[in-house]
């Protein structure tokens, strides 16, 4: 249903319509048959034959990639599970590459689109997919669809979806200065074989691919980091520019970013217990080669423990206490941001 709409809208648009919809609530049955119903006045209204050129272009619409919905966050019903429990809230914003592609679907390499770091491709089923070499830290381990995560030396490759990222809702003010800025946080592991690296976080390798900046003069995430991969031009207008500190005393040092890892206090504070804190890796995180333990994988803070040393991380327990090394590729990426009301 949603896929219809979408096409349906982006017929629109691209004839000058100007139809754009901003999605705060999913789109249900009731809006779409609006929507078609509209969608019929305006093909009567403007004389337009409904031929098979139209039927030709609705159904490679999709394919062509010149178009995206506009669209906020989407703020999921009181009730919905999650790592909070129900009485949580937890919202989907962004799309990333999740789970491995359905033994049924088909993907056409011939119909592709650069969107940030990847490059995406057409599944049979309508949904834009993420070629990747499976990289895994353990084999024996299983996406889940049952099938064993492979190592690099076995040179294969697999399709994973792109689909929308929920989100946890950790503060509703996170700063504290009324502007309501919501802190939010992923449900999943969704990346690793990203390193800490730098000698503070500021010169860090994982702060330069989460927002998008130069990490060195042969490693350059401009314009190809998490922001501008996962979320539209549009959408990233609805994240915050926030502030955070890094360092403790005269050390410290107050930075300006839009995306961000959690600090040590505040992966103590902004959680109600280890099992909160416990994040199980998607199917494309374990083949970027996220190390997943009996419960969960551990995660990347962006404290230091000592100068120049290691790092603090949430454990795969949910433990708050657990040093690991800047070099270390198996920890996950869990960015956090902050949503403008």
């Amino acid at each position: 249903m949603w896929y219809t709409a979408h096409i349906i809208e982006r017929y629109a648009c691209e004839n000058h319509w100007h139809i754009c919809c901003t999605h705060t609530h999913t789109i249900d049955n009731i809006f779409f048959s609006f929507f078609v119903l509209g969608f019929l006045f305006l093909v009567l209204s403007c004389n337009i034959t409904w031929n098979e050129n139209l039927l030709d272009w609705l159904k490679n619409a999709k394919a062509e990639g010149k178009f995206q919905m506009l669209g906020k966050f989407t703020i999921l019903p009181l009730g919905t599970n999650g790592t909070g429990g129900e009485s949580a809230q937890y919202v989907t914003f962004g799309r990333w590459p999740k789970t491995i592609k359905a033994r049924g679907v088909t993907v056409d390499e011939s119909v592709s689109k650069e969107v940030g770091m990847f490059t995406y491709f057409l599944g049979s089923d309508g949904e834009w997919y993420c070629k990747a070499l499976e990289n895994a830290k353990d084999n024996t381990k299983q996406y889940s669809n049952g099938e064993q995560v492979k190592a690099a030396t076995e040179n294969s490759y697999q399709y994973f979806k792109v689909e929308p990222i929920k989100w946890r809702v950790l503060k509703e003010d996170y700063v504290n200065d009324g502007t309501n800025h919501r802190l939010i946080f992923p449900e999943q592991v969704l990346m690793a074989n990203v390193s800490f690296n730098g000698n503070t976080y500021e010169k860090s390798k994982i702060r330069a691919w989460c927002n998008g900046l130069q990490y060195s003069s042969t490693v350059d995430y401009t314009d190809k980091g998490f922001l501008q991969t996962a979320f539209t031009e549009r959408e990233r207008q609805e994240i915050a520019v926030t502030t955070i500190t890094e360092g403790t005393g005269d050390a410290t040092v107050t930075l300006t970013d839009k995306v961000f890892l959690l600090s040590q206090n505040e992966s103590i504070d902004l959680f109600s217990d280890n099992d909160a804190r416990i994040r199980l890796p998607t199917d494309f995180a374990l083949a970027n080669y996220c190390i997943w333990d009996s419960t969960g994988s551990w995660l990347f803070l962006r404290t230091f423990s000592n100068a120049g040393g290691n790092v603090h991380s949430i454990g795969g327990i949910g433990q708050t206490n657990m040093n690991v090394t800047k070099g270390n590729l198996a920890g996950g990426v869990a960015p956090a941001l902050c949503i403008v009301p």
